[in-house]
């Protein structure tokens, strides 16, 4: 947001601040970047931006500079997508897959236009304090969901409270074959356990990551399928 990395909390975007953590004393970007890739050689990293999904312009070029030099790298961008236009500018950035968020589409028929014409798009299903945000047809219309789901908690999001374990068993259940992506709450590596015991493919975690709560060796036994 604004060209600096922020501590999200709660969803309440308007009251995110730079990002200063045990990690990284720096709210700059790549400096962060650098961080995460010393702390564990991840694969995929997820960038929201938030100038973009609030409606206050965006962050492309930022964006673009930023992972150019990673292309060995997949970065997942939410910028607050809503239209054709949009998603093929994203599009010309080979090692970016763009995230659909559901809070950002006005209609069903958008959103589902936006999933067919984007090539493997991430949906990421936004809640705040159990109300879904976005078409409410859209949580229930299964066949339009791509083969990777996020669930975003955004209530939890820098809270520690833990993962919505009560929301991703529903979609667990509701969409069986689809990939599972929990983002919210993540506290330390039992909560990591935990969902991978549920059948989530995956989480964001990065206020766990800044407040050292995940160990490199944690990290990196997870990233080998040991736990």
């Amino acid at each position: 947001m604004g060209g600096q990395v922020v501590a999200a909390h709660g969803g309440e975007r308007d009251r995110y601040s730079p990002l200063r953590s045990p990690l990284c004393p720096s709210s700059d970007p790549r400096e962060i970047l650098e961080a995460l890739l010393t702390l564990s050689p991840f694969g995929t990293i997820y960038i929201a931006d938030l100038d973009a999904i609030r409606g206050y312009g965006d962050q492309f070029q930022a964006i673009a500079r930023l992972t150019a030099p990673y292309q060995q790298l997949r970065f997942w961008v939410d910028a607050g997508i809503s239209s054709t236009a949009e998603m093929q500018r994203w599009a010309t950035l080979t090692n970016i897959t763009a995230v659909i968020g559901s809070e950002n589409q006005g209609s069903l028929r958008a959103a589902a236009l936006l999933l067919k014409h984007t090539r493997a798009p991430i949906l990421s299903l936004d809640f705040r304090n159990g109300q879904f945000l976005g078409p409410r047809e859209l949580l229930n219309q299964t066949r339009l969901w791509p083969h990777r789901v996020i669930a975003m908690s955004l209530h939890r999001v820098g809270s520690g409270h833990g993962p919505d374990f009560e929301c991703l068993e529903a979609l667990r259940r509701t969409a069986p074959r689809q990939q599972i992506f929990a983002a919210g709450g993540i506290r330390d590596r039992q909560d990591l356990l935990a969902l991978q015991k549920l059948g989530v493919q995956g989480a964001l975690c990065a206020t766990a990551l800044h407040q050292e709560r995940l160990a490199s060796i944690e990290l990196q036994a997870l990233l080998n399928g040991h736990p």
